[in-house]
């Protein structure tokens, strides 16, 4: 297994453990999101809307570390790439749409760990068949609706710089 997949598989760990305690701070007292992240209308937050949030978090934090366990399956991978997605969407909307959770560290954390997962483009998964693909094309693929089909230009660039890696790695270039 490539460096990049055991970091990534130790970061998917780490996210899910804290996951796991947002999800206990969430059951124990509701104020905790009042006061650390949806600080705009705090008096929106109450105990059922903080234990949905708790049960969110907890989803989220099982399927991140069941894909740190099998990183190789190519759908629990996207279902992952999925929460994080969505995590994002979630935290963008309170932040700029309904102005519930304004710009702070409760926040911004969130955030960062939901767009870090899909910075790396040019690192590759190995995902089960041996097919490789980079992080770009995989999110090229969950979202068809960017424009970019699967005979993109970007994909087809991608096919080439893969056959020319090949062809001088059998020649013992690398």
């Amino acid at each position: 297994m490539s460096r990049f997949l055991n970091v990534l598989r130790s970061w998917l760990v780490m996210v899910s453990v804290i996951a796991m305690g947002n999800t206990v701070q969430s059951f124990r007292d509701h104020s905790f999101l009042s006061e650390k992240l949806y600080t705009g209308t705090p008096e929106f937050v109450n105990g059922l809307q903080a234990r949905t949030f708790g049960i969110w978090t907890l989803l989220s934090s099982i399927i991140r570390c069941a894909c740190a366990i099998d990183i190789q399956n190519r759908t629990l991978y996207h279902i992952t790439l999925w929460t994080f997605v969505l995590a994002l969407g979630h935290f963008l909307s309170e932040a700029f749409i309904y102005k519930t959770a304004p710009l702070t560290i409760g926040v911004m954390a969130p955030l960062i760990v939901a767009s870090e997962y899909k910075k790396s483009k040019s690192s590759k998964i190995t995902f089960i068949g041996g097919k490789e693909k980079s992080h770009l094309v995989v999110f090229l693929q969950v979202f068809p609706s960017l424009g970019c089909s699967s005979d993109s230009s970007v994909l087809q660039r991608l096919r080439r710089k893969r056959l020319y890696d090949r062809r001088n790695e059998t020649r013992g270039h690398f």
